[in-house]
């Protein structure tokens, strides 16, 4: 289950496996904010947990989870920090 609308997060999408879309509550002042994220698989996948970011917008970031060992795959936690000068 997704958790949204915590410390500025809007609605969260799921675009396909290991694919999904952040929406933030207020836009950021340009798409050049930073953003980090993490997370993890459970014990059956095999391989370190891999994150990128796909495209971003001053609204939203579209976030890619895989590993390395499978090109893409929904991880079982992640988090999403972001920071940059709103509007």
């Amino acid at each position: 289950a997704f958790r949204s609308g915590d410390y500025g997060m809007g609605a969260i999408v799921d675009n396909g496996t290991g694919n999904f879309t952040i929406n933030w509550d207020s836009d950021f002042g340009a798409a050049d904010y930073a953003v980090a994220v993490m997370g993890d698989f459970d014990s059956t996948a095999n391989g370190a947990v891999q994150f990128g970011y796909y495209s971003k917008t001053a609204s939203s970031v579209r976030v890619l989870c895989g590993s390395n060992t499978t090109a893409l795959n929904d991880c079982d936690d992640f988090s999403v920090m972001a920071t940059g000068s709103r509007n």
